[in-house]
């Protein structure tokens, strides 16, 4: 059998110093290599880092503009004005029932709009007595500005007057359209106005199923933006801002919400809550 005896010296060195060159080049190889990836990995983890300092700092500065704008909101005549005249047309339409077709509308269009696109994005299947407004008001406004709404669903912001001769559509058609280009100006996804007195949410832009209904004893009791309205309530200073984090929230179909709040004031007299979800 041919092996490594029957070379000579001379071809034994060349094999010797060969698997020498080949070990040589081996472990000069890893070595470059491994300090190539400890380099890379160095590099890329500082860039990482330097990115989410970054980010953060982007956020948190993003957090304070609207701070800083809902202080100033909240401070603003045309606000001031808007939340007095909606509380006050609120409750005149609360004086009377919402009709029997009005009722049958609002259930109508939950079940065959707001329902099925719910569906994709909880468990179970949402029942209507769970989600169904209450009180006149709630149910009028709902009709309204929602079910009767001739605009697409995600889209019922477009309609600045119901036309249904009401208090309440004068005093929205004055004031719809500004909150609607405040809120695309400075990117929040919708506004609210909340009686402080009694929890209801007289206004908003966008008009989801949360619109006129009642945050402190109403179907999104449960909600974050009922937690936010909670605690402005507890702390109910002048230009405090509360703000309650990313939460699953069903009126926008289950997408998360946050929240921010603070308190509008006519004088020394609270008129209510403002709102926004950023």
């Amino acid at each position: 059998m041919f092996g490594l005896n029957h070379l000579s010296i001379k071809s034994k060195l060349q094999i010797m110093l060969l698997i020498a060159s080949l070990g040589s080049i081996l472990v000069v190889s890893y070595l470059s290599w491994s300090k190539t990836r400890e380099t890379l990995t160095h590099r890329i983890f500082d860039q990482l880092t330097s990115v989410r300092t970054s980010k953060a700092y982007q956020v948190e500065s993003y957090f304070k503009n609207l701070e800083s704008h809902l202080q100033t909101l909240c401070e603003d005549r045309m606000t001031v004005a808007a939340m007095e005249e909606f509380n006050q047309s609120f409750d005149a339409l609360d004086q009377s029932a919402a009709s029997v077709e009005q009722d049958a509308r609002i259930e109508s269009y939950y079940t065959q709009k707001f329902f099925p696109r719910l569906a994709k994005n909880i468990e179970g299947e949402p029942v209507f007595e769970t989600y169904r407004p209450t009180g006149n008001a709630a149910r009028k406004l709902q009709y309204q500005y929602i079910a009767n709404n001739p605009n697409p669903v995600e889209k019922k912001d477009a309609l600045d007057d119901a036309k249904d001769n009401s208090k309440y559509s004068a005093v929205h058609r004055r004031y719809h359209s500004l909150f609607r280009n405040l809120i695309k100006r400075f990117g929040y996804y919708d506004f609210f106005l909340i009686d402080a007195e009694t929890g209801d949410i007289v206004y908003t832009v966008y008009k989801e199923t949360d619109f006129a209904t009642n945050l402190y004893d109403g179907p999104y009791r449960n909600t974050n933006l009922a937690e936010v309205v909670r605690k402005v309530r507890d702390n109910p200073d002048r230009g405090a801002i509360q703000l309650v984090d990313f939460q699953f929230y069903r009126p926008s179909y289950n997408a998360p919400a946050a929240f921010m709040a603070s308190p509008i004031y006519d004088g020394i007299k609270r008129v209510g809550w403002q709102c926004s979800s950023p």
